[in-house]
């Protein structure tokens, strides 16, 4: 699951460097920003009503979405391609999301299918 203050047409196009890569990995994406005068506490993961999720494989079906079992758990393994990630000093989520879809796409491509 991948959360993006960017819309999934954007990233599909690739406004913003290896998106679409990345998009490619992905069984989930929640898109759209978090609005504080939209909360949402019907859904798991998502914090306001206009965010949306797409279901990119059939891995995961709507019910993440309410089911309890689904509550917020978070499963995250990753190896020491971390190494790799420079650390700098960025302001806001708009500087970071390029980044992340750049290292992401590297970590995934030592991974291709």
């Amino acid at each position: 699951m991948h959360f993006s203050g960017f819309q999934y047409k954007q990233l599909k196009i690739n406004i913003i460097p290896h998106s679409n890569k990345l998009l490619s990995y992905l069984d989930v994406l929640v898109d759209g920003i978090y609005n504080e005068n939209l909360k949402d506490k019907k859904r798991n993961w998502v914090g306001s009503t206009n965010q949306k999720f797409y279901y990119l494989t059939d891995k995961y079906n709507s019910q993440i979405e309410t089911n309890i079992k689904y509550k917020n758990k978070v499963k995250f393994s990753i190896n020491n391609s971390l190494q790799k990630w420079n650390r700098t000093k960025l302001r806001n989520w708009s500087e970071i999301y390029p980044q992340l879809c750049i290292f992401f796409s590297e970590i995934m491509s030592k991974y291709e299918r």
